[in-house]
């Protein structure tokens, strides 16, 4: 499946050419992301007694991970973030595992966060996390287990957002911020190169209408897995609750209905159920209905009829070449489907889907997002 549809789109280049420059589903230019979330947090910049101005250390010793007050106070070295002690997580992080991740060629993921002791995360009635001032969301990103970079995800005192990327050093020991992101080269065995995205970019993704935060919402981390101290499987919004991330009377209890994502690499999955996690994860921060700019609403529990790329026309229109027949998505017709033609365009091209955060075909993705729209007889699914 997998060397097959690579093999059509390869036959394909006029089409992947003339894509070059379109809005075949989503537009390519995006209105600057607000610094403030649409919660209209307090404007208290004031420091809590054990939180320094950069988030390291209180007088205790330990090690902390919190935001600063502003942007402007986010230090360079990933140490004085509090976040890593000596090259590894700070053990005040908690750990916390997804259900479907966002590919990012390739790389294997750790995921923590902190919260300050003295709140918590407010959970919305679709499930989406609200995190109090003060917060951090971890990211480290590596690949044959060689960390290269680490994104920390700040909600500071004030209210504002700063998406930080922090590129590790060859010993392993010590990162350092790139706030205009920066290209490792000769990186993967494929020799393709890593790209780490500037802070601008970050905000391009992490927008007010997707809540700021991605990937934290009941449907990504309502699973099991493993006890981060003894090993066991435990019920991880629970692990959560016990550890004291949430607000009292704002928790995972408020959020009732919302449908836990299915792991989309788990074949034992149905089939439409995969591949609706993956677009979830890797396409619903702008394709949503409440973001503006981008055909389509790619959230999981979205009914088909309701997403709008079912036999839905790109948002602009297509060379006479195309034909009538070609769609976001057209019911068993995979190589006349814009949305799948973006995927597998070749990173680097306007054309490639999604635009940021790869410098690779995920070629997985592309095989189970194709035999999905063969699976599809017409759009009322």
């Amino acid at each position: 499946m997998k060397t097959r549809i690579r093999t059509r789109v390869a036959t394909l280049p006029t089409i992947l050419t003339a894509l070059v420059g379109l809005y075949a589903g989503c537009a390519l230019e995006r209105p600057s992301a607000p610094s403030v979330d649409p919660w209209d947090p307090p404007k208290d910049t004031s420091l809590p007694p054990d939180q320094s101005a950069a988030g390291s250390a209180p007088a205790d010793g330990s090690a902390t991970c919190l935001a600063p007050g502003a942007a402007d106070a986010v230090p360079d070295l990933l140490s004085e973030t509090g976040c890593y002690v000596n090259g590894a997580p700070s053990p005040t992080l908690v750990p916390f595992e997804v259900n479907a991740p966002l590919w990012t060629d390739g790389a294997s993921k750790t995921r923590f966060l902190s919260v300050p002791p003295d709140a918590g995360i407010r959970v919305g009635p679709d499930g989406d996390f609200e995190l109090p001032p003060g917060s951090v969301a971890v990211k480290t990103l590596s690949l044959d287990g060689h960390k290269l970079e680490t994104r920390l995800f700040m909600r500071h005192l004030d209210g504002s957002y700063t998406g930080v990327a922090y590129a590790w050093d060859a010993a392993q020991r010590e990162a350092y911020r790139v706030p205009d992101g920066d290209v490792l080269p000769e990186v993967g065995s494929d020799r393709k190169g890593w790209e780490i995205p500037s802070e601008g970019q970050c905000l391009s993704c992490h927008t007010a209408p997707s809540h700021m935060t991605l990937g934290l919402e009941l449907a990504q981390l309502d699973r099991v897995a493993p006890d981060p101290d003894t090993g066991e499987p435990v019920d991880q919004l629970a692990r959560l609750s016990q550890a004291g991330l949430f607000a009292e009377g704002a928790g995972p209890e408020v959020a009732t209905g919302v449908a836990p994502l299915v792991d989309y690499r788990d074949v034992q999955q149905p089939l439409e159920a995969r591949a609706r996690a993956y677009l979830h994860a890797n396409c619903s921060s702008c394709h949503l209905e409440a973001q503006g700019y981008c055909t389509g609403d790619m959230r999981f529990g979205v009914p088909l009829p309701d997403v709008g790329v079912c036999d839905e026309p790109p948002k602009q229109r297509l060379p006479e070449w195309a034909g009538a027949a070609v769609s976001l998505v057209t019911p068993g017709a995979p190589e006349a489907s814009a949305l799948l033609l973006r995927m597998a365009a070749e990173p680097g091209g306007q054309a490639a889907m999604p635009p940021l955060g790869r410098r690779r075909v995920h070629d997985d993705g592309v095989a189970l997002v194709k035999a999905w729209i063969e699976s599809l007889s017409d759009c009322s699914q």
